[in-house]
C-alpha cells in the first residue's frame, strides 16, 4: 500500500563540476554531499556542523570517519571541506528551491547524525543521469526534468513529473497496464534496461 510508504530520500539538487573536482548534491533531508573525482565523499548533516568522510576500497567497501566543521584533519581534508562549502553555497544561491520535494527535517533529526546516507556513484546516458545512494535507492533524472526513484530494495517507485508533482506506487502497482501514461511507462522500461546492464557494478554497500 503506497499510503504506508515512508518519506523518500533522494537528490533534489546537484551540480556537476567533475571536469575539475566532482559532483555536489543536496539530499531531500537537507544534508549536502560531494562525490569527488577520486571516489571519496563528504556528506554534511542538515545541522551544517557534523560531517562524514567516506573512502572506498577496491572491493567496493566503504570506510566512514566522522568529524565536525571545527575539528577535522586539515592536512588531509582542508581542500575538500572548502569545496563542500563552495558547492553548498552555489546550490543555495543558484538552484531551484526544492522544499516542496523535501522530507520533514524533524524526521531526519530523529535518526541523528550517524550513518548518514550518501551517493555512492553515478553515471550519465543521453537520456538521464543516474545516481545510486548508500541506502540502495537508485534515482534517474531525465533530460525533461522528470525523476524516477526506486527505493525499499526496488519495491517502491516514486515519480516526480515535469510539473514537480509527486507520484508513489508499489512496484506491483506501477507495473499494472494502463496505470501510467506512455511516457512514464517508457521511463520505467528505460530504468529496467539500465539496471540490468548495471547489475554487475552494483555491489552492496557495506
Amino acid at each position: 500500500d503506497a499510503s504506508t510508504i515512508t518519506s523518500p530520500l533522494f537528490i533534489n539538487k546537484w551540480v556537476d563540476y567533475s571536469n575539475k573536482y566532482g559532483l555536489g548534491y543536496q539530499l531531500s533531508n537537507g544534508s549536502i554531499g560531494v562525490y569527488f573525482n577520486d571516489s571519496t565523499t563528504l556528506i554534511l548533516s542538515s545541522d551544517e556542523y557534523h560531517f562524514d568522510y567516506i573512502t572506498q576500497s577496491e572491493k567496493s567497501t566503504f570506510k566512514r570517519r566522522s568529524f565536525t566543521i571545527e575539528r577535522f584533519p586539515s592536512d588531509e581534508l582542508d581542500k575538500k571541506v572548502y569545496l563542500l562549502k563552495y558547492f553548498k553555497k552555489y546550490m543555495i544561491q543558484n538552484l531551484f528551491k526544492a522544499e516542496a520535494w523535501s522530507c520533514n527535517v524533524d524526521d531526519f533529526q530523529l535518526t541523528g547524525i550517524k550513518n548518514m546516507s550518501f551517493m555512492t556513484n553515478y553515471f550519465r546516458t543521453k537520456h538521464a543521469i543516474i545516481f545510486r545512494l548508500s541506502n540502495q535507492s537508485v534515482q534517474f533524472n531525465f533530460v525533461d526534468h522528470c525523476k524516477l526513484i526506486l527505493s525499499d530494495n526496488g519495491r517502491t517507485v516514486r515519480f516526480i513529473d515535469s510539473k514537480r508533482e509527486f507520484h508513489t506506487w508499489s512496484l506491483g502497482n506501477a507495473l499494472e497496464p494502463g496505470l501510467c501514461d506512455d511516457d512514464v511507462s517508457e521511463k520505467f522500461k528505460f530504468a529496467k534496461e539500465v539496471l540490468l546492464s548495471w547489475a554487475d557494478k552494483m555491489e552492496p554497500y557495506t
